[in-house]
């Protein structure tokens, strides 16, 4: 195993020889960091990728290996090994589409009539694009009419960072319910005329260091694809196994518990900076089971996010 000391801008080999290549890039810490830690942006792999590193064969004995180890439960990872997250990563979570889409169903369920608000609003102003005639016979001053949609508001492009890593206490049921109300909110997106740039992540504080993981899940094209983007938001095992076993190929050690959650993995500002370009709105990993312990506590957080967002009322 072969490795070299990184240098900020410089890029960082992990592993050579029979391992897939996986590298990155140590950074600059943000203004106001701890003295002393290192800061990693590994590089941005789709999820695909993501399956491929982790079929590979390579040597991390010298950590935990718990992306292999570990005995699956339905409570960690429903029941599924990292042989078996490999091949969903190739194939895509077929079985997990219909699961998402039942609790999704679950969850509009709960949403009031109209939270979304129309697809398009109007409203009026001294000058616009439109005349309006009876405002101006009602003696209106703003008789100018000006039609507005959601990616007027928004802009026709995002670029949405969601987290996929949470800790060791989230249940895999939580973490599903939250998968697909952000499945839902990524629809609407869509459906309003916004090209959605879809990246995962994952932003760890372990022993010593700080390291960004990446997930290409969709580029700002529309395509994604339901078992694709089901598995990477909704499915347990995509953290812990995938991405579990990409910190097992890291140079540094990534601590007993995998690390914890980055401090400052909540804003935008300091992400962007991990990640080198702006993000435009970001999903922070989960605090608790409490928000995505039933329909309606999942419906209202997937309310919150529209409304910061402004797409609900």
């Amino acid at each position: 195993m072969a490795t070299k000391k990184a240098k900020p801008g410089r890029t960082l080999v992990r592993v050579k020889g029979r391992t897939p290549a996986f590298s990155g890039w140590q950074i600059e810490p943000p203004p106001g960091w701890s003295k002393g830690r290192k800061c990693y942006r590994m590089d941005e792999l789709t999820v695909t990728e993501f399956g491929k590193l982790a079929s590979e064969k390579y040597d991390a004995e010298r950590w935990h290996n718990d992306s292999l180890r570990r005995r699956p439960a339905q409570s960690w990872d429903l029941n599924t090994n990292r042989n078996q997250s490999a091949e969903m990563a190739r194939t895509g979570w077929k079985e997990g589409v219909a699961e998402a889409k039942k609790a999704l169903a679950e969850i509009r369920g709960k949403l009031t009539a109209g939270i979304w608000g129309e697809a398009e609003t109007e409203y009026h102003d001294v000058c616009g694009p439109r005349f309006d005639l009876d405002a101006y016979l009602d003696g209106e001053p703003e008789c100018y009419a000006t039609t507005e949609t959601a990616a007027d508001r928004l802009g026709s492009q995002m670029d949405l960072w969601v987290a996929v890593d949470f800790l060791a206490y989230i249940t895999a049921e939580s973490a599903m319910r939250r998968g697909a109300a952000i499945m839902a909110l990524v629809r609407h997106l869509q459906a309003s005329g916004i090209d959605v740039r879809l990246t995962g992540y994952s932003a760890v504080q372990s022993v010593g260091h700080d390291a960004l993981y990446t997930v290409r899940i969709a580029d700002q094209s529309g395509a994604i694809s339901s078992d694709r983007l089901a598995f990477a938001l909704a499915h347990p095992a995509f953290l812990r196994r995938l991405i579990f076993s990409a910190m097992e190929l890291s140079v540094e050690n990534p601590g007993h518990g995998y690390g914890t959650y980055l401090k400052g993995c909540e804003s935008c500002d300091i992400m962007s900076i991990f990640a080198g370009r702006q993000i435009d709105y970001l999903i922070p990993p989960p605090s608790s089971n409490r928000d995505f312990e039933t329909p309606e506590r999942a419906a209202a957080w997937l309310v919150g996010h529209a409304r910061k967002m402004g797409l609900a009322k």
